[in-house]
């Protein structure tokens, strides 16, 4: 087909004219796919970014019940409550005065708390480890 090497290169290049051509104009090689757009690359991107935001709400979810319960039991707060602190302290409310809750942790001793400390308020079946049980 081809008599010689130097007509086996002119029709290569010809051949290769309008790829190289492509290549000038565009800085792409033809046959390359484009890069996606922006705004492609964020609707790929949006299915994993919706289920990262949900693993985030359904972890958090269960905290912000439990706080919203801790607060409601501070506001209803009472003298004669039996209840636990933060640090652990059982004791009975024996005064609330804005803020500020007395606690009686045994006969005779009383320790101010501020409210936020209370965690919970026990009930009358709960068992708590005070010293006057002893």
């Amino acid at each position: 087909m081809f008599s010689d090497l130097a007509t086996l290169f002119i029709h290569f290049a010809d051949a290769a004219a309008p790829a190289a051509q492509a290549v000038a104009d565009t800085g792409v090689p033809a046959g390359t796919p484009e890069a996606p757009s922006l705004t492609e690359s964020l609707m790929r991107m949006l299915p994993i970014i919706l289920l990262a935001f949900g693993v985030m709400y359904l972890m958090t979810a269960s905290q912000r019940k439990r706080q919203k319960e801790i607060a409601k039991q501070q506001s209803e707060l009472k003298v004669g409550d039996r209840v636990v602190t933060t640090a652990g302290i059982f004791g009975k409310v024996v005064s609330i005065d804005g803020a500020a809750v007395m606690l009686q942790v045994s006969e005779g001793t009383r320790i101010p708390f501020r409210r936020d400390a209370v965690t919970d308020i026990l009930k009358d079946g709960d068992k708590a480890e005070s010293s006057d049980k002893k």
